[in-house]
């Protein structure tokens, strides 16, 4: 029989090839690129990172699980960054403590 019908190595899965693609576009792309126009490390679930994060501060988590098929809510909680979104829009809306009119916010410079 020809050697091609019986690999020693393992054929390569589909998501290893389109994270090779993606990688190798990206560094091909660097090569022609400023400095600062430059892409980042990228994968492919950053994509259900942000779906998951979005969906989470836009209808909530038990919604968000249910669409990403998560067994559990704390998986959910690990895919999304919603709850430190949250943090950040909180700490730069938090009031002055010492603002005797209680109308005016602390302005980060």
């Amino acid at each position: 029989m020809p050697s091609f019908i019986f690999r020693e190595k393992p054929i390569i899965s589909v998501p290893t090839v389109r994270r090779k693609a993606i990688e190798y576009g990206i560094k091909r792309g660097n090569k022609v690129l400023p400095e600062e126009e430059k892409i980042p490390h990228w994968y492919p679930y950053l994509l259900r990172h942000s779906a998951a994060t979005m969906t989470e501060l836009e209808i909530g988590l038990d919604e968000s699980q249910a669409l990403l098929a998560h067994k559990t809510a704390n998986m959910t909680r690990r895919y999304s960054k919603a709850q430190l979104k949250i943090r950040e829009k909180l700490a730069r809306n938090r009031q002055n403590p010492f603002d005797t009119e209680g109308g005016e916010t602390v302005e980060k410079k």
